[in-house]
């Protein structure tokens, strides 16, 4: 957290002089001297985009003796060398390591594991039913609820004709916690949603719940954003625009009255809000619309929107950038470039014919260029006009392809979630340069793939399917920090 909010501070203040002593350094140069320090020096390879060189050697590979479901972490890992996938084989989770592949503890949850995540130096992982708190040797620190048998047990009723004796037929047992889900990590909390009726913030220390949030009628929509401040969601019945301080709770309300509702009918949310800056967010209205939220007034700064000949056949906008850049996919494959001050549309940009609503692991942005995997082409835009800097065939799957930036590099590989044939037949990963779209090197994983997870190191990258993982490196150095040059 510490690092985050001086990362914020140089992106919007790095040009502000101090003033004691005078003349005295900018915000930016300050806290670049800070992040080069301990301890900000051994999480900053996290934070940044991976920095690796090629070519790239297999440094190991493992096969598992059954299949199972690699789970990458979420969040920070605690140093350079932390375990960046986990595998989940029926109720239990184990590690595995960046140097061997070996698993040198595992944690039975009970129920299936779904989530895994770091918060400090401590493995948070999390089923429908129960999350848990490990330290990195695989020791439980705290669970919750603190009694996962509290659902089941009868609860004698001192009204039942039959007198309140257990077992009998009047009994009523303890309603269900509600299933678990929307797991995220900010600061020192992890938040999670129970049901549709609560929002939990669990303190990463003790595991005791530091607040809740259930509305009085009506349920929470799934698609919410918790920042460091703030978190913004929408409840359905009565239509209303909750913002909630992050650290305490507290809540300010936004109800739609009755004439913006008969002007103008909201639907849902169907993805999380994106954040503008500390007071906007950006969300979708419908299929053709999106727009600026005030988060001080609960007000529309701003409504965008498009016409279509038709009635909208694919899912719905899909908001990407931030304060500086701000894009929306519209229809899966309609890519506009919207100013965020106004919600004035800049230009606009066809992708191609693939439906990519559905998948935001196609997309990439850096600080000029938009790269998009659309059927079996890779394409990088220039953010300035949406014109195509350059564009790559892709040999493998002819549609379903996911992205990831490195320092230098794009990265392209298929996934088999969206494959409309089922497991893939063989696994190829693309490394092409950012600049020039240059090929650069190409691996050839040959393997039924049907679950998948790469991670990109600084140093590499780690590639887990059900059946085995691979780490590919740079010689004789799989992940930590780089030599000097």
């Amino acid at each position: 957290p510490a690092r985050d909010t001086l990362v914020r501070a140089q992106a919007k203040f790095n040009d502000v002089r101090l003033d004691d002593p005078p003349p005295g350094p900018t915000v930016g140069s300050v806290v670049a001297e800070k992040l080069a320090q301990a301890p900000f020096d051994k999480i900053g390879v996290e934070r940044v985009e991976a920095g690796f060189s090629v070519p790239l050697n297999r440094v190991w590979d493992r096969t598992w003796s059954s299949p199972v479901r690699p789970l990458a972490a979420e969040g920070v890992p605690p140093s350079p060398a932390a375990v960046r996938v986990f595998v989940v084989e029926k109720n239990a989770i184990r590690p595995v390591d960046l140097a061997s592949g070996a698993s040198s503890w595992h944690y039975d949850m009970g129920t299936e594991p779904e989530w895994v995540g770091y918060l400090g130096d401590r493995v948070m992982v999390a089923s429908s039913s129960r999350v848990v708190a490990l330290d990195l040797g695989g020791r439980l620190k705290w669970q919750y609820p603190a009694d996962a048998t509290r659902a089941a047990r009868p609860v004698a009723n001192p009204f039942s004709p039959a007198g309140g004796v257990p077992g009998a037929a009047a009994d009523r047992r303890d309603p269900p916690i509600g299933r678990l889900h929307g797991f995220r990590v900010v600061g020192g909390r992890l938040f999670c949603q129970r049901g549709d009726q609560e929002l939990i913030a669990l303190d990463g220390e003790t595991g005791g719940v530091d607040w809740a949030y259930a509305p009085a009628n009506g349920g929470i929509n799934e698609n919410l954003w918790v920042g460091l401040k703030r978190v913004v969601l929408q409840l359905a019945e009565p239509e209303t625009l909750v913002v909630l301080d992050t650290d305490t709770g507290r809540r300010r309300e936004f109800p739609r009255s009755a004439k913006d509702k008969a002007d103008e009918p909201a639907e849902p949310w169907a993805r999380p809000p994106l954040p503008i800056d500390d007071d906007h967010v950006c969300i979708d209205i419908d299929p053709r619309t999106v727009a600026l939220l005030d988060l001080t007034t609960g007000k529309r700064s701003w409504t965008s929107s498009v016409t279509t000949p038709s009635l909208p056949r694919n899912g719905p906008p899909r908001i990407l950038g931030d304060s500086n850049r701000l894009l929306v996919v519209y229809e899966g494959n309609e890519l506009i470039r919207v100013n965020p001050a106004t919600g004035r549309q800049l230009w606009s940009r066809s992708l191609g014919l693939e439906d990519l609503s559905g998948a935001p692991d196609a997309f990439a942005l850096d600080g000029d260029r938009f790269y998009c995997a659309t059927g079996a082409t890779l394409t990088a835009l220039n953010l300035n006009d949406g014109e195509p800097l350059w564009t790559r065939a892709l040999l493998g799957p002819p549609e379903g392809w996911s992205l990831a930036l490195s320092e230098r590099y794009v990265t392209a590989y298929p996934s088999p979630t969206r494959s409309t044939d089922g497991p893939l037949d063989g696994l190829s990963l693309v490394v092409c340069r950012r600049d020039d779209g240059v090929l650069v090197q190409r691996f050839s994983f040959p393997a039924s793939v049907s679950q998948l997870t790469v991670r990109l190191l600084s140093r590499g990258a780690l590639v887990a399917t059900q059946g085995g993982v691979w780490v590919l490196g740079e010689p004789k150095v799989v992940d930590g920090p780089r030599p000097p040059r």
